[in-house]
């Protein structure tokens, strides 16, 4: 491979790459292109090609510079086959073929301009794959999508046409890593399948229509009554992208006035994927700072392992954004190791550092539109880390924060996560849905049963509100404080636990679920993959599925007014190490978000003292 770039070294100085010029040809004649370098900006106009690779030990041959035999992977050949001209030669940007993939030199000192790449590019080609039976169909029902009108029997395309989005949807390059900064960093991209292609404004409208979302006005409608209604199929509809998708023009707009930043962009890698576990957050590079990307260089310079690259990166967006907000991701599915490092030895993830590499579950949806208080006024406990928090413990480094526990988890109960249904068939979904409801319900009625237990009374003047408010982590499903009078809550949860009749005109399945969308909103996301539990001084909360006795609630400094679980490190596994804790210092290990009831919203905090402050350290 190295001889086809001979006399095409490129210069990192200068901001060389490497451009691909596709000769010529018919449809199943062989492929031919070289490569020529350039500086980017550059006055050569290319189209950057934004593709899954496909099965990296399925290739075919190409001829390119002056190999006959160059191995592409199948699905690079077929695209290349589809956007070559018959009579003019057309320059693309390919990454298999513009950087020497046997070079780690070269590959290390490109990924930080590949958002550079993409945004100097003429367009950018998002390559879905060739056509299938019904892509073509879903395309064009994708081009003729209303999103003004919602109820428009154009987001009616039938089930035979949802079934058709649903399979182009369902395509590898949309749960890609990389494609998010390629697509966002692009100045015009352009959705292609086989020969169809579309402004990814048309998709932007179909995430809208599935979501309820008119862009015009601006407002939302939950479940329009349309049969066979994309709304109505949101879920079956959806893929990983679609969150870009949702935030596109805010997130644009955040890219070129230089507001983005690399630690906001972590967030957003669940449900996507990469070969490489480092890639979950090399493939962000694009979306950071010059400062972003010079701390991102030397954990390219030294090589570093995924597990280290996540300690590294975490790290810096801990001290740069002074805050904690980083680590807000699910801990119930992290391991020791990222994948692919499960045998390896040396040093685990620190229990505070995210492990990107894995599907996150359970969210605890704890950033609501009104936020928490935890913090109260941030006069005892910051809001904002003050200090420098890392220390080296064990050779790994460590949290050190100010902070304050609040109590210990005495009894813990959790309700394991639970997928919704992501088919089309609305009987299904029916039946799923009221299936999820029972079993919920049933969980609920436990955790009601021992909330309402003598010894556990006391600590709220009305416990069976507390309780319920608690199950909604204090907000309603559009993430506001929860109105508990106004909408009638304990008549809906006495209905959703069968301790009560639905109204006379809830005659079906579909009217119960309808009537009860507000308690499902506001509760089923709450508690799925999460733990019911009550301190020792009779608090409720809940908190990740993994909770246990003897967990304690924490505020911690930089928490942004949000409440974490921690576990405490024992005192033999202490001296193992050699450690030794000086006065009001304790170690833990950090467990994950929680909502306390009187704490989250800063209740509790107001009236504590500066001699209650610890040194938490969180290894």
């Amino acid at each position: 491979m190295a001889g086809a770039y001979c006399g095409q070294s490129l210069d990192e100085t200068q901001k060389q790459i490497r451009v691909v010029d596709i000769s010529p040809g018919r449809a199943n004649g062989p492929i031919i292109c070289s490569s020529r370098v350039v500086s980017i900006p550059t006055s050569c106009p290319y189209t950057a090609l934004s593709y899954h690779w496909g099965d990296r030990n399925d290739r075919l041959s190409i001829r390119f510079n002056n190999q006959s035999d160059f191995q592409v992977t199948r699905n690079l050949h077929i695209a290349l086959s589809y956007l070559r001209d018959e009579e003019n030669p057309v320059t693309l940007w390919v990454d298999a073929l513009c950087i020497n993939q046997a070079d780690e030199g070269e590959k290390k000192s490109q990924i930080p301009i590949m958002g550079s790449i993409y945004k100097m590019a003429k367009q950018t080609c998002i390559w879905l794959g060739e056509e299938s039976s019904d892509s073509d169909r879903a395309m064009e029902i994708i081009s003729k999508l209303d999103g003004e009108d919602l109820s428009s029997t154009c987001n009616s395309p039938g089930v035979s046409g949802l079934e058709a989005i649903q399979a182009l949807q369902k395509r590898p390059w949309w749960s890609r890593v990389w494609v998010i900064q390629e697509a966002l960093l692009s100045a015009k991209p352009i959705v292609r399948c086989g020969n169809k292609s579309l402004p990814i404004e048309d998709f932007i409208r179909l995430n809208d229509i599935r979501r309820g979302w008119n862009r015009a006005t601006p407002s939302s409608t939950w479940n329009l009554d349309i049969e066979n209604g994309i709304n109505q199929s949101s879920a079956a509809l959806t893929n990983p992208f679609s969150a870009i998708l949702t935030y596109w023009e805010s997130s644009r707009a955040d890219i070129e006035a230089g507001r983005s930043r690399l630690g906001h962009w972590v967030g957003w890698v669940d449900g996507f994927h990469a070969s490489d576990p480092r890639d979950m957050v090399y493939g962000l590079v694009g979306f950071g700072s010059d400062a972003d990307r010079r701390w991102m260089k030397t954990a390219l310079d030294q090589k570093m392992t995924a597990s280290q690259v996540y300690s590294h990166t975490t790290t810096w967006f801990i001290g740069t954004m002074r805050s904690l907000a980083p680590i807000i991701i699910d801990f119930d599915n992290r391991a020791p190791r990222p994948v692919g490092e499960e045998g390896n030895d040396g040093a685990p993830l620190p229990s505070w550092v995210p492990d990107y590499s894995r599907p996150h579950r359970g969210v605890s949806y704890l950033h609501p539109d009104e936020p928490y208080a935890v913090n109260g006024d941030g006069s005892l406990i910051s809001a904002e880390i003050q200090g420098t928090p890392f220390r080296e413990v064990l050779q790994v480094p460590s949290l050190h924060l100010r902070a304050l526990v609040v109590d210990s988890i005495a009894f813990a109960s959790g309700n394991p996560y639970r997928k919704g249904y992501d088919g089309l068939d609305a009987s299904a979904r029916t039946k799923s849905a009221m299936a999820r409801l029972q079993v919920t319900a049933e969980k609920v009625a436990a955790w009601e049963r021992e909330a309402l237990q003598p010894g556990w009374e006391g600590r709220y003047f009305n416990t069976l509100e507390a309780f319920r408010r608690t199950m909604t982590n204090n907000r309603d499903g559009k993430g506001r404080h929860l109105d508990y009078d106004g909408h009638g809550w304990d008549r809906r949860f006495d209905i959703f636990l069968g301790r009560q009749e639905a109204p006379p005109d809830v005659d079906t399945e579909e009217d119960l679920l309808q009537f009860l969308l507000p308690l499902r909103l506001a509760v089923l996301p709450r508690i799925n993959g999460r733990s019911f539990f009550i301190t020792t001084k009779g608090f409720f909360g809940n908190g990740p599925l993994k909770s246990r006795p003897g967990d304690e609630i924490c505020i911690l400094e930089g928490s942004q007014h949000i409440l974490y679980l921690v576990r405490p490190v024992a005192r033999d596994e202490l001296a193992s190490y050699d450690i030794s804790p000086v006065k009001k210092q304790r170690f833990f290990r950090l467990v994950g978000e929680a909502y306390v009831h009187g704490v989250s919203d800063g209740e509790w905090i107001n009236v504590q003292c500066e001699d209650d402050v610890i040194e938490a350290v969180i290894i």
